[in-house]
């Protein structure tokens, strides 16, 4: 019994020990302390801040795909699963090996061909897809999804194992990346998940829903962020700088209504109000200065300035989206408002004469 004591003893000191173990451990992690605030109520992360030991489903750690906790979408995990938001020339590389493969198998359609592109698809381009976090390779990663998906379909054959790879890699890249051409693949995949396949078999609803989906969340995405409906990119044009000492040439260009007229050349500082513009043409035409008040600037569309549209008199003219050797139209307010009284008038009398005669007709 003697012998037994000093074990005893050590009891208390060991469990004190073994303690400390794990609140060393998690406050020495890396993982937890840079986990967001956010997610402190998660109980996988309240598991790590406690320093027990990470098991996962199945206790199979290469399954990502076994539980949204070791998935990719984890953010725990998502920023050490995937690069920086940057050019890596080693993804690039590997994107125009898959891009070549992935076309020859397409183009060539050899024995097999929908076996190896299906599974250069499904792990080389989606591994890609998981490797960066760069927009432009994903994009190129779900036009190649899209590719493989479209062949198939072409072919007679389904391609549901692909599709929603694809559109989620496309959501990826249109959604949390901006990339409008994303944008339109994902159109076309949602397009995708309804042809029919079989004549006889008509699309099941399940995927008639998907492409719903699809089409909702590209028509919300583009309406709230202002794109353009057809997502076509929009080169953009810089706006000029100027100093207060610069000079611009500027050609004001009368109404239709006055003739042909040579455009009239001023120059001006772009810091000076555009408002001064209109007194120029004024005093150029022979007319009083009270008629300013009827008097509109508009810069047109062609040729391309990075503004267009009606030009506020009150601001500079390098904010009126001219340039130095651009063109300004000079119009005539009353002249505008008669002119769409006019039109308004000629179309509801089109449209009374079109209903007339749709009522002779039924008569």
């Amino acid at each position: 019994a003697a012998p037994a004591a000093p074990a005893a003893a050590a009891a208390p000191a060991a469990a004190a020990a073994a303690a400390a173990v794990p609140a060393a451990a998690a406050a020495a992690s890396p993982v937890i302390a840079d986990v967001p605030m956010e997610l402190s109520d998660d109980p996988l992360l309240q598991g790590l801040a406690a320093g027990e030991t990470l098991k996962p489903p199945g206790g199979d750690t290469q399954n990502m795909y076994s539980d949204y906790k070791w998935g990719n979408d984890n953010p725990l995990f998502a920023d050490r699963m995937q690069g920086p938001a940057a050019p890596d020339d080693a993804i690039e590389e590997a994107l125009d090996d898959a891009t070549q493969e992935i076309l020859s198998l397409v183009q060539d359609q050899g024995p097999y061909w929908q076996l190896e592109v299906r599974n250069v698809a499904s792990t080389r381009v989606v591994s890609l897809s998981d490797e960066t976090a760069w927009p432009p390779y994903k994009t190129t990663c779900a036009k190649l999804m899209y590719v493989v998906a479209k062949a198939l379909i072409e072919d007679g054959r389904p391609a549901y194992d692909v599709l929603p790879e694809a559109r989620q890699i496309a959501e990826q890249a249109f959604d949390e990346g901006g990339e409008l051409e994303a944008g339109k693949i994902l159109r076309n995949i949602g397009d995708l998940y309804v042809v029919q396949l079989d004549e006889e078999e008509p699309v099941e609803q399940e995927y008639i829903d998907a492409k719903k989906e699809i089409d909702a969340l590209v028509d919300r995405i583009t309406a709230e962020r202002d794109l353009p409906d057809d997502l076509e990119e929009v080169p953009e044009i810089p706006k000029p700088e100027y100093r207060i000492t610069d000079k611009w040439t500027i050609s004001l260009r009368s109404p239709p209504s006055m003739g042909e007229e040579e455009p009239m050349d001023i120059v001006v500082r772009p810091v000076q109000k555009a408002e001064l513009l209109v007194k120029a043409w004024l005093q150029s035409q022979d007319m009083p200065l009270e008629m300013a008040e009827d008097i509109g600037l508009s810069v047109p569309t062609e040729p391309e300035t990075w503004r267009n549209g009606v030009v506020n008199l009150e601001e500079p003219i390098g904010e009126s989206g001219v340039e130095d050797l651009g063109y300004i139209d000079v119009f005539l307010k009353s002249e505008v408002k008669e002119n769409e009284e006019k039109a308004a008038k000629e179309a509801a009398q089109a449209k009374a004469a079109a209903a007339e005669e749709e009522k002779s007709e039924e008569a």
